[in-house]
């Protein structure tokens, strides 16, 4: 996933090219998915971490559009 800028925007978060495809191949041969995410601009006051929320809801729009989803997200609100 590519967003722009880089603070949680969802409307202009876009699946990178080939992930859906990657997502549905790892799914097929028996692997789960999910997001793992370092959100250091929540600890640098960036944003709130409330605002990854619609991040989540964007990904679970747009996966299910190619034929793939994740079957849960995890982030840290901390710096690296």
């Amino acid at each position: 996933m590519k967003m722009f800028p880089s603070s949680p925007n969802p409307p202009s978060a876009r699946l990178l090219p080939g992930g859906a495809e990657a997502l549905r191949l790892l799914r097929s041969i028996g692997f789960m998915t999910l997001v793992a995410a370092n959100q250091s601009g929540t600890a640098g006051g960036m944003f709130k971490e409330p605002a990854l929320s619609g991040i989540q809801c964007r990904i679970s729009e747009l996966l299910p559009r190619e034929g793939a989803f994740m079957d849960t997200f995890y982030h840290a609100p901390t710096a690296p």
